[in-house]
């Protein structure tokens, strides 16, 4: 959530809104409640393991992401283990939209077949990697049971 202006821009818009982040500064939660947003959960999303949110959620958004570029590259398997944590979690009609650092202007880009594999869900009006996903193409793009 970094310093919380999505949460924010949420809140003012009508929207309830919970944010994760994973040990954030202290001038982050000191902002936290200026923006009169509250809703915090810690969540650290490591590839190839399970992470959990606390509800389920009518729409996951991922902005500026550096969890699939911490320490190593993600590749499709880690994406595909992070696509079945979200689709836990989503809503029968929830969507899923993650909009990465992955980009061709730094160096740590997204493998080709990371690129194949969102490839049907690009959105492509941002620099970087960034795409968008209902719940049943989730399910469908990972042939998960219904």
């Amino acid at each position: 959530a970094g310093v919380g202006y999505f949460p924010w821009l949420c809140n003012l818009l009508g929207h309830s809104c919970e944010f994760t982040d994973v040990d954030p500064p202290k001038f982050y939660s000191l902002v936290w409640p200026e923006l009169g947003i509250g809703g915090y959960h810690h969540c650290e999303v490591i590839g190839g393991k399970d992470f959990r949110l606390p509800g389920s959620y009518d729409i996951i958004t991922a902005h500026r992401t550096v969890f699939d570029i911490s320490n190593y590259h993600w590749h499709v398997k880690e994406w595909q283990h992070f696509l079945i944590c979200c689709e836990r979690h989503l809503n029968e009609d929830g969507e899923l939209f993650v909009l990465t650092n992955l980009s061709g202007d730094i160096f740590h880009r997204a493998h080709p077949d990371v690129l194949a594999f969102f490839q049907p869900y690009r959105v492509e009006r941002f620099r970087s990697l960034a795409f968008r996903m209902s719940k049943q193409q989730i399910k469908d793009t990972l042939c998960l049971e219904l």
